[in-house]
């Protein structure tokens, strides 16, 4: 029940981080193992981007396989995880020519 709340606290989150940058983003799998892709990326370019630049600020996301919640993870960690990638959504969107 926990794992499931925190996964789907963090794909919304990251949909809505997403959105508000006007970056088209597809997130898919079950809430305790979700991917996120970006439209227009069959290579991975913009997803290595921008787990590269999440990876600089001490958040992991794997850019070609899902990821996993666990239950250790708290609010506060998906909160952080979020903010980080707003900020990645921000330098991705300026990588991207948007």
């Amino acid at each position: 029940e926990k794992i499931e709340k925190m996964g789907t606290l963090l794909m919304s989150g990251l949909k809505d981080a997403a959105d508000a940058e006007g970056v088209e983003v597809r997130l898919t799998g079950p809430p305790a193992m979700p991917f996120m892709t970006f439209a227009d990326d069959p290579l991975f370019e913009t997803n290595r981007f921008f787990c590269g630049q999440a990876a600089r600020r001490g958040i992991f996301f794997h850019p070609h396989h899902n990821w996993f919640v666990c239950a250790a993870m708290e609010e506060s960690d998906i909160q952080k995880t979020l903010d980080v990638a707003a900020l990645c959504f921000k330098l991705t969107k300026k990588q991207i020519g948007g």
